[in-house]
Formats: C-alpha cells, sequence, structure tokens
C-alpha cells in the first residue's frame, strides 16, 4: 500500500514538471502571431536551445505562435497542426493572400490533391481529368517562394462555401468571349440547357416546336466544350429573353431560302414605314435613330456576313420601328 501510495505521488510530480515544462517553453515568448513561408532551404531546430535541428524546405508554410531573442537573432516558434520547433525569422516571408474574385473551370492531364491546408497534410479530395471543364470561384492566391502558387477555391454558386487548397496550374480562367460566328442557330434536336456552369438544368429542354431560333451572344471555352449564352427574340416586340447555356456542338447554323425572302419583305416595309411617317415622328431622336439601324441593316444584308445576322437586326428593328410610331402618335 505504502508502495503505492509512492508510486501515485511520482507520478503526479512528473505530470507537474512536464506542464510546467511547456508552460515555461511559452511564458517568456513575445507575441507574433502569422502565417509564414519559409524563403530558403534552412534548418528547423527542435528548441529555443537551437543545438539539434534538421532542415526544413523553401516554400514550407508554418504558423508563427511568438518570437524570442536569442543570441541577438530572432527566431519564431513555429508550428503546423502540431508544434515543430523553431526557425530564424530572417529566412522566412509574410504568407499573404492576393486577391483574384476570378472564375475558373479544371484543366488537368493527371490526378491533382485538393488540401484542408497549406501544410499539405489534410487531403480534401482527390481531382481527376474527368472532372474536368468544372467551373469554380477563386477568391484569393498565394505564392510561396519555390515558385508554386495555391488558389483559396470557392463553390462557383454558393461563394461562401470553401472548398480547399489547389495548385494554380490545375485551372484556366473562365473568359466571356462574344460570340461572331453565326447570328442565328436552330436547335439539331431537344437540348438540353443550363442555368450555370455546375450542370443546373433550365425547366424544360429546348426543341424546334417551343424555340423557333436562338441567338448565341457569348461563348465560353472550357477544356473539351464550348459553351453558348443563347437568347430567341420576341418578333412583335424586340425583346429578347435568356434561355441558358447551351452546349455549341447542339446548334447548327440557320439558313432558309423562303425566311430570306420573308425578311427582304420585312425589311422593305420597314424601310417604308419611316419613309411615310409623319413629320413629327422624322423630328425626334427617334427616327434619327431608326434611320442609323436601318442604314447599318442594310449594309448587314449588302455584305457578306452572315444572313443569321441580319434576320436578327430586322427583327429587333422591326419592333424599334413600331414603337417609336406608337410614342409619337
Amino acid at each position: 500500500m505504502k508502495k503505492l501510495s509512492l508510486m501515485i505521488l511520482a507520478l503526479l510530480g512528473l505530470t507537474v514538471a512536464t506542464t510546467s515544462v511547456e508552460a515555461a517553453s511559452v511564458s517568456d515568448l513575445k507575441p507574433y502571431q502569422q502565417n509564414i513561408t519559409m524563403s530558403v532551404n534552412t534548418k528547423i531546430y527542435n528548441d529555443s536551445k537551437l543545438k539539434a535541428s534538421k532542415t526544413t524546405k523553401q516554400g514550407t508554410v508554418y504558423k508563427a505562435n511568438g518570437y524570442r531573442i536569442i543570441n541577438g537573432q530572432k527566431y519564431y516558434r513555429v508550428y503546423q497542426s502540431k508544434y515543430k520547433g523553431y526557425v530564424k525569422a530572417s529566412q522566412t516571408k509574410v504568407l499573404t493572400a492576393k486577391k483574384v474574385n476570378t472564375r475558373y473551370f479544371l484543366n488537368i492531364n493527371s490526378t491533382y490533391n485538393m488540401w484542408g491546408n497549406l501544410y499539405f497534410d489534410k487531403q480534401k479530395e482527390q481531382l481527376t481529368p474527368y472532372s474536368n471543364n468544372t467551373v469554380y470561384y477563386v477568391k484569393y492566391r498565394y505564392d510561396l517562394p519555390n515558385g508554386r502558387s495555391y488558389f483559396s477555391v470557392y463553390d462557383d454558386q454558393k461563394r461562401d462555401q470553401w472548398l480547399g487548397y489547389m495548385n494554380d496550374d490545375a485551372y484556366r480562367a473562365l473568359k466571356q468571349e462574344k460570340y461572331t460566328k453565326y447570328g442565328c442557330l436552330n436547335l439539331k434536336s431537344s437540348v438540353t440547357a443550363f442555368k450555370d456552369f455546375n450542370g443546373t438544368k433550365v425547366s424544360k429542354h429546348l426543341t424546334s416546336k417551343n424555340t423557333k431560333y436562338v441567338y448565341p451572344k457569348y461563348q465560353y471555352r472550357l477544356k473539351s466544350l464550348t459553351l453558348l449564352s443563347v437568347y430567341e427574340y420576341d418578333e412583335l416586340c424586340g425583346k429578347e429573353k435568356w434561355l441558358g447555356y447551351v452546349s455549341e456542338s447542339a446548334l447548327t447554323p440557320y439558313v432558309n431560302k423562303s425566311q430570306l425572302d420573308y425578311q427582304a419583305s420585312l425589311l422593305h416595309t420597314a424601310n417604308e414605314v419611316v419613309i411615310q411617317a409623319s413629320d413629327a415622328l422624322k423630328q425626334t431622336k427617334s427616327y434619327t435613330l431608326l434611320c442609323q439601324e436601318i442604314k447599318y441593316t442594310k449594309q448587314v444584308m449588302n455584305s457578306k456576313e452572315t444572313i443569321d445576322q441580319w434576320y436578327k437586326n430586322t427583327i429587333f428593328l422591326s419592333g424599334r420601328i413600331s414603337n417609336a410610331i406608337n410614342e409619337n402618335k
């Protein structure tokens, strides 16, 4: 019984001693809380005695939780997921986040890891080429001294939903470009349109029955496909309605002789309406604008540009003329 009591006391004493040593190791630290990265390959010391050490590589990221002046030099006490040791402050750089706030799509040819921290000891998921074309929102970029950069990646729709860190070379910026290849396109068949770049479908398929013609305004070139942002025009008022994002391969150029003849007639009628308009209409700003639009439409008709572009302009123009005449009655 006496032996047991002595053992318990010894253990308690050991615990107190260990706790005291740990408390002493941080008790005289000067305050400094910062994410840092190593600017060179150098030593990381096991403790503030600077005796035992090992190598830490350029670009390694640590969290500094204080510093000491040792032999006239400043040393940071650092950790990652746990305590790591001491590094010379002059051999480090503060890790800063550079704002990006840009949409990117995945563009890889091999497997990449999405990381939960920049210590790279917490893997969130693996991304493969199968995930290419997926669009993400990148808020920040971290440039490390070893030449590597990492994006802080978020969900493209829920931009407060953080996904992880990943090499910046796994992505390409998503650019919005004007689509100029064709003005008017037909649907090849029933087509799925999307509300966003993450596969959210619109309420119904686009078909030749419910959508006569579509007009792409912008294109987005991803890793293995091109998406078009498409609209349709209301022939009565000239207003446009956004239909969604559609794969370019689902559309075909519009060329139709009977429709061409009809549009030629429409353009002629539109021109005659303006010419025969009242003097009051001629003196308004609307008349000047309409004449400019008719001139432009004729230029398109007489040039080698696509019939599709001409068709779009004449439909829009007829609505503008109608509205202008009604406004000036």
